[in-house]
């Protein structure tokens, strides 16, 4: 009989567009993310589109990333999901070539998220293990990283590795203020360890 796994919810990515002010045409983006928080995405996608155009011309390859991450997220609310993570795959490129890493880790992270809606979880626990070292120590990301690939690891049963990734994401919950959160993560802690034959500390996990 398999133990009941209480899984992270897909419903959201890691982050929204990242608000980058491109040097040369800041007002675009701006306008665009704006209209994201007021829920027009069809004219938030259109301005996002003309400053990818804009911003490719003149060669601004941190602007492109903020748009083509607002490209992504929007594609990713209306289920398009192909389309996301081109748009999500051309980010973190071009994330990486400015030396952003936290963004590439996030931008890896909405890839391991997609990878798990598409049904490919050995491909998101790829995206995940790479984003991980990336997102270290930045809060939001780092905890949902180790959440999600946990879940990943325990589906294909790497119950020590799972564990790992539990173990570590409960207490940065409890920092957060989620215990919700943490004790989710305790109790699938717990299922793992009973997975590995370690009653006791499964026992005290669940305490």
């Amino acid at each position: 009989m398999s133990l009941p796994i209480f899984r992270p919810g897909l419903a959201a990515v890691l982050a929204a567009a990242p608000a980058i002010a491109a040097q040369e045409d800041p007002s675009l983006l701006a306008q665009a993310n704006a209209l994201v928080q007021k829920g027009d995405l069809a004219e938030a996608g259109r301005l996002f589109g003309l400053a990818l155009e804009s911003l490719r011309a003149k060669g601004d390859a941190r602007g492109q990333a903020a748009a083509l991450t607002g490209l992504g997220n929007l594609a990713a609310a209306r289920g398009d999901k192909a389309e996301a993570v081109a748009c999500y795959t051309q980010a973190r490129t071009l994330f990486h070539s400015v030396g952003d890493g936290y963004y590439e880790g996030v931008m890896l992270g909405n890839l391991g998220l997609l990878s798990e809606k598409l049904g490919d979880r050995a491909k998101a626990v790829a995206y995940y293990e790479e984003a991980l070292p990336l997102v270290r120590g930045h809060g939001t990301a780092e905890r949902s990283t180790l959440d999600h690939l946990g879940s990943c690891l325990n589906v294909q049963e790497e119950w020590a590795r799972s564990a790992v990734c539990w173990e570590r994401a409960a207490p940065l919950f409890r920092e957060a203020g989620d215990r919700d959160t943490e004790g989710r993560c305790l109790g699938n802690l717990g299922v793992c360890l009973q997975h590995l034959d370690q009653p006791r500390k499964a026992l005290a996990s669940y305490e």
